[in-house]
Parts: structure tokens; sequence; C-alpha cells
């Protein structure tokens, strides 16, 4: 690979690709560092304890899944939906990111606290506890069915689709 190769316009758009850190850095010889786990960031919580927290990817729109069942979510079913969704938005796909809902180790209300107000959110959980406790603010937060909720019809991916639309075609008038 040549040096051009690794000259991108956005490279925001590069940390999908390192969602779990980088974890081999080149020392200041020739070898190589052994491997860490990167540190989370920590907040003071009332009682001054410091809790973790995970990052927050810098990326248009978030996802946040919380399933159930079996559904193919993160490697079809999302990624589909916002393909199709750069068809319609002048061919341009979101930059976008699937964090299950374990994975945040905080309380979904907090995360999305810490989320950029630019930074759409899908919650894909309206049939869950943590969908309550989320604010809906029509303008950057989108709630839907678990995945596999919303694939067992056809009736429910139309419904689906056409929520997904209208929420991202909205925010682009």
């Amino acid at each position: 690979m040549g040096k051009e190769d690794l000259i991108v316009d956005n490279p925001l758009l590069l940390t999908s690709l390192f969602g779990k850190g980088i974890f081999a850095i080149p020392d200041e010889g020739n070898g190589i560092k052994t491997p860490t786990k990167p540190k989370p960031i920590t907040e003071q919580n009332e009682e001054g304890s410091a809790t973790p927290l995970v990052s927050i990817p810098l990326v248009e729109v978030i996802h946040i899944v919380v399933e159930t069942g079996n559904s193919p979510y993160k490697t079809e079913t999302i990624p589909n939906a916002m393909k199709a969704l750069g068809k319609i938005l002048n061919n341009v796909v979101p930059s976008f990111v699937i964090l299950d809902l374990s994975e945040l180790g905080d309380d979904v209300a907090a995360y999305v606290q810490r989320v950029p107000p630019t930074t759409k959110i899908v919650l894909w959980a309206a049939e869950s506890p943590e969908s309550q406790k989320i604010k809906s603010d029509t303008q950057r937060i989108l709630i839907l069915s678990m995945p596999s909720v919303m694939l067992s019809s056809q009736d429910k991916k139309a419904d689906h689709w056409n929520r997904i639309k209208a929420f991202f075609v909205q925010s682009r008038v």
C-alpha cells in the first residue's frame, strides 16, 4: 500500500474500523509494545466513585439494539436498511455504528444524553423498558421495535421502513 492510499477526505468515517481500539502501537524502536486494553473514560457520580463510560463513536447515526430473538441485525438488517436509505439520500450512506445495549455499560438515557446533538439515534427497543427511559426527541431519536419483531411480518417491515425513511428524509430537509 502506497502513501497515497492512506489519505482520506474524512478520517472520522474510519472510526467504525477501530471500534475496539488500537491494541498494537509501535514503540520508539523497531519492536511493538505489548497490546493493552484501552481504558474506558470515567465520570464521577454523586457518591464520588468513578464509573466507566463507553466512548461515543464519531458517526452520523448510532443504532442501539436490544435484541432477544434471532436476527442478523448487525450483518444484514440494519446495514441493508442504511444502504437503501443512502440511495434515497443522494447516494450518500450516513456513517453509522451498531451497539448492543449490553455494550453501553451505562444507563441508556445517560448514554443518549452524552451523544452530540448532531448525531441521530435509532433505538431498536420499543418492547423493552429501556425505550421508556428515553425522552422522544423526534428530530434526533427514532424508537423502533427490536429487529426480530420487525422481521416477523411484511407489514411490520413496511411500517418500519416508512418510519426510517420519514425520520431521515425529514431531517435532511
